[in-house]
């Protein structure tokens, strides 16, 4: 369970909204209440017989507890990151759990670590809530599913503030490295490799030291194992992506920027031809942005007709969100946005002039290692 940077929302069942943002109960996640149930049914027949297949209904129950205790995590990062001004984009609970994604790029250390603490502190106060309630009942099966709500809601708490990604704790990590270097990446870096060293512990732990005990195969080993495949792929995703983005801190705005010449969509196409090899920014009459002139939509054009062709001819238009303000030479919230717009170009612009073209394989090209030639 994790409050995640935005991503697009996962498929699934919607069954609801908080604050606008789409809750869903992935697909998956029935594999999990099926997992449950089967896990559960057979201990609840061996102290309840008497309940026949109603055992199961139990394992139902009890997976739908578990449901309950993940959303209410995941409720509470929404409601926080909401809080403090981010956009929630959805809420998903699936076979690993569950995740918040959200919008935080304007969020500091200190936010983010109060979002990101606020999933195990709702786990942890509901935990202790229902061990109250549960203190003066009677036994059956009412006391065993709000007994199991509270014993999931501990665990949950307990375990997402392990310090490593892709757990909270790994984000408690991430923030106060990002505090102290105020570099975010190398936060997310080295909580990576905490959650890495958390998998092996895990693996260690609940595996490799129950086999060389001579223990066999165990519902506890198959979870370790699931748990310690979910650690893995979080902790690698995470460390891919902050080193990633380290590598485009170290790139400025301006080496990611192709410079082009800046006509008007009157202008002929024999101006483009002798300004610029590569193409240029074609503006409206009100100064707009509104396509590109391309060598290839310039080849079209015979030469003897280039003078009398207007750009606007051969103009290769591009949708109005092609054109992102920068505010700084800091090339980082240009590629957010590139990324959040889902564009494989657009121009970039700073208090009305022009700087010039992003391109999303260029960009691609810096986070994979490589470099941008001018």
């Amino acid at each position: 369970m994790s409050a995640q940077p935005a991503s697009s929302a996962a498929g699934g069942f919607l069954v609801g909204r908080v604050g606008g943002a789409p809750v869903r109960i992935g697909y998956s996640w029935l594999v999990l209440a099926l997992v449950v149930v089967v896990a559960v049914a057979p201990n609840v027949k061996a102290v309840r017989p008497d309940l026949g297949s109603g055992a199961y209904a139990v394992g139902l129950a009890v997976a739908l507890v578990l449901l309950v205790a993940v959303l209410a995590h995941e409720f509470a990062h929404a409601l926080v990151a909401r809080a403090f001004g981010a956009h929630v984009v959805a809420i998903v609970a699936d076979l690993f759990g569950g995740h918040t994604s959200f919008d935080g790029r304007a969020l500091g250390p200190g936010r983010s670590a109060l979002v990101a603490f606020a999933g195990p502190l709702a786990n942890g106060l509901l935990g202790g809530l229902f061990y109250l309630f549960t203190s003066g009942m009677q036994s059956g099966v009412p006391l065993y599913l709000l007994d199991r709500f509270a014993l999931v809601n501990v665990f949950l708490a307990a375990f997402n503030l392990l310090p490593g990604l892709p757990l909270d704790g790994g984000q408690l990590v991430e923030s106060a490295v990002w505090a102290v270097t105020r570099n975010r990446h190398k936060g997310t870096v080295i909580a990576a490799w905490c959650g890495r060293v958390l998998t092996v512990l895990v693996v260690l732990w609940w595996v490799v030291l129950p086999l060389a005990q001579g223990g066999g195969l165990s519902s506890t080993l198959v979870w370790s194992l699931l748990i310690a495949s979910f650690l893995w792929r979080g902790a690698s995703a995470a460390l891919t992506r902050g080193q990633a983005l380290g590598r485009l801190d170290a790139v400025s705005l301006g080496q990611l920027l192709v410079v082009l010449p800046v006509l008007w969509d009157t202008d002929p196409v024999g101006m483009a031809a002798r300004q610029s090899p590569g193409g240029a920014i074609v503006v409206s009459p009100a100064g707009i942005p509104v396509g590109l002139v391309l060598p290839d939509g310039i080849g079209q054009v015979p030469p003897e007709r280039r003078e009398a062709t207007p750009v606007g001819a051969v103009l290769l238009r591009q949708p109005e969100t092609w054109v992102i303000e920068a505010t700084s030479d800091d090339a980082l919230p240009v590629v957010q946005e590139l990324a959040a717009r889902n564009l494989p170009v657009a121009v970039v612009r700073r208090e009305g002039h022009l700087l010039g073209l992003i391109q999303t394989a260029d960009v691609q090209r810096v986070l994979s290692g490589g470099s941008v030639d001018r």
